[in-house]
């Protein structure tokens, strides 16, 4: 349907339209590109401060300064005897948790194992490519990020601001 002038208030939504311009006032929440890292090697650490988790991570450069970034990851878990394993994700080196890691598996004896997920929605205001990586570390022992060889996921999103 080609409409040159709107001559009444209401149109009929259900109709498709075709538009030349710039349409604005559409609102933001829009996915505007995707980045995914998917890796199925075992990694592990006995460092009791962050450490990056040897090529978990993903690179997306932005497009507008106001808009976001949603980070998901995906990893499972491993503790070897009595400890914890936290993880954290930071953006161009600089941690994003507020706290002391985004993820947080504690066996309080024995070796333990599961699954985490981590959704941080970013607001880097940048247009530079930003590098986001996974980091853990443990209270004693040794932690593992894709334990066994379990299939790992980092997926940016860049959403309109």
């Amino acid at each position: 349907m080609a409409i040159t002038k709107i001559q009444s208030e209401s149109l009929n939504l259900a109709d498709d339209f075709a538009f030349t311009g710039t349409i604005t006032g559409a609102g933001g929440g829009k996915v505007l590109q995707v980045v995914t890292y998917q890796d199925a090697t075992q990694r592990s650490t006995t460092s009791t401060s962050y450490v990056d988790v040897t090529s978990f991570q993903a690179t997306i450069t932005p497009s507008s300064t106001s808009n976001k970034i949603l980070v998901m990851v995906s990893s499972s878990t491993g503790n070897n005897g009595s400890q914890e394993t936290k993880f954290n994700i930071t953006r161009n080196g600089t941690g994003l948790s507020s706290g002391d890691g985004f993820a947080y598996a504690y066996t309080p004896a024995g070796n333990s194992y599961s699954h985490n997920h981590i959704h941080y929605l970013d607001s880097p205001s940048s247009t530079s490519a930003l590098t986001y990586k996974l980091q853990f570390k443990v209270g004693g022992n040794t932690g593992y990020a894709n334990h066994g060889g379990t299939q790992g996921s980092m997926t940016l999103m860049e959403i309109a601001g």
